[in-house]
């Protein structure tokens, strides 16, 4: 008894049926991904290492940061370690000034909160991203110190270590394997641009 076998289409024709149901990747996004993974999860091994309290903003700090090339990258990260040590230092300030008066260090807060959002709109780029990440890592840190002020320096230090963890990680990944400059890049983007414009223009004027 003889079976017949269906007519199936060859290999190439499948793969060319995949490749059109898929949604094509930008150039670097899969080295992007698997970059910024494997430093997330070095980041998070060296925060349970440490025991540290909240392993999770070490590994969230590699997202946070990261970038398509690694100029951007390492530049976010300096303007993050700076906003967030200039928020956990207000964070001590207030606690250890209001932490017995909440009628005044609520008010305090806001204004500090207050005041950043006002500076980062006089600023560009990082530096407003740094001005805003002040007041916000401000209010978490304060926020949770506030109802045990002996242990305000103890949850400041390990928000900075969580960034600065992060942060390294990133920047070790990203130093090795992250393109050096967008240029390329964006030269790339622009050809493609340009080409689909073309193919655009011609099927019109082909109407």
């Amino acid at each position: 008894m003889k079976f017949a076998l269906p007519n199936l289409p060859p290999f190439a024709a499948v793969r060319t049926a995949l490749r059109d149901a898929c949604p094509t990747l930008p150039p670097g996004a899969l080295g992007f991904a698997l970059r910024n993974t494997a430093a997330s999860l070095l980041a998070l091994y060296i925060a349970f290492r440490m025991n540290l309290d909240d392993p999770k903003w070490a590994a969230s700090t590699v997202w946070i940061v990261a970038q398509g090339s690694r100029g951007m990258g390492l530049s976010k990260s300096q303007y993050r370690i700076l906003g967030t040590a200039v928020g956990a230092v207000v964070a001590l300030v207030l606690t250890g000034a209001f932490a017995q008066t909440p009628e005044l260090f609520v008010p305090a807060l806001a204004g500090w909160i207050g005041l950043c959002a006002g500076v980062a709109t006089f600023l560009r780029n990082f530096r407003a991203y740094a001005a805003v990440l002040a007041g916000y890592t401000a209010a978490i840190i304060a926020m949770d110190a506030v109802s045990a002020p002996l242990h305000a320096f103890d949850i400041a230090t390990a928000r900075f270590l969580y960034v600065v963890v992060g942060i390294l990680c990133g920047a070790a990944f990203e130093t090795v394997f992250a393109p050096g400059s967008p240029l390329r890049d964006v030269r790339a983007r622009f050809a493609n641009y340009l080409r689909h414009a073309a193919a655009v223009g011609a099927g019109a004027l082909r109407r």
